[in-house]
């Protein structure tokens, strides 16, 4: 999996260090998934059924929407503004991954910006609904990193190549703004993740599944294709 092989290394380096192997390439998402040997050919067909040309189904103008999560409440339909932002950040209500349990059958995801990073806050990957493979980008309520909007830009990449619809799924309090984010260039992450989402050739739905706010929410909205939840809101900055 490294670059550099045993016979080309610094002298001194260590060679059973981790960064050459599989394992610390997936922590750093370099590699997508790590299979074991007697699953591997599993995974892999998994895989070609999703992506194939052959198998993946007609492409549709755009993703079905997604049925709203059971068991997950009535929401606060007529309420003032602030009851609508506590129902949105209700600890109990259908984050991402229920949502996403609900609309596909077989998924197979993807991991890492390619640069080192991996933002645990942001699912992307392609999943099979009603026949139709259909690649995702979700929000899991936690604010956006750099690492996430490459990883999400990446995924739309790889929707266009393979002429898939996409769905994208928003719930986030904002972007990341500490220091370190700052560094790892979150202002420039946002702008390449709006101008991928803009041109892209293939269609993209959007839904707000909770908190949508600021560029972190905005980066991630369909501008043609935008849908809001019960239980969600969309905000140029935060409510308070």
């Amino acid at each position: 999996m490294s670059f550099s092989g045993s016979r080309t290394r610094p002298p001194g380096t260590d060679p059973h260090s981790p960064e050459y192997l599989a394992d610390r390439k997936w922590a750093h998402g370099f590699i997508d998934m790590l299979s074991p040997v007697p699953g591997l050919r599993a995974e892999v067909a998994a895989v070609v059924r999703l992506l194939s040309p052959r198998s993946r189904g007609d492409v549709p103008r755009r993703a079905p929407l997604p049925a709203w999560p059971a068991g997950d409440g009535d929401g606060v339909p007529g309420a003032d503004a602030w009851t609508h932002v506590g129902g949105a950040r209700r600890p109990g209500r259908a984050r991402a991954d229920r949502w996403l349990a609900g609309y596909f059958g077989p998924t197979v995801e993807i991991r890492g910006d390619r640069r080192g990073g991996v933002d645990g806050s942001l699912r992307c990957g392609f999943g099979r609904h009603q026949g139709t493979s259909i690649a995702y980008a979700a929000q899991t309520g936690e604010r956006i990193t750099p690492a996430g909007c490459r990883t999400a830009t990446r995924l739309l990449g790889l929707a266009a190549r393979l002429r898939l619809p996409v769905l994208t799924l928003i719930d986030t309090p904002g972007a990341a703004a500490s220091p370190a984010d700052e560094a790892a260039g979150i202002g420039p992450a946002i702008a390449e993740l709006f101008v991928a989402m803009a041109s892209s050739p293939v269609p993209i739905t959007s839904v707000v599944i909770g908190e949508g706010v600021s560029g972190g929410a905005l980066a991630l909205a369909s501008p043609s294709d935008l849908w809001i939840a019960q239980d969600g809101y969309l905000a140029v900055t935060t409510p308070e």
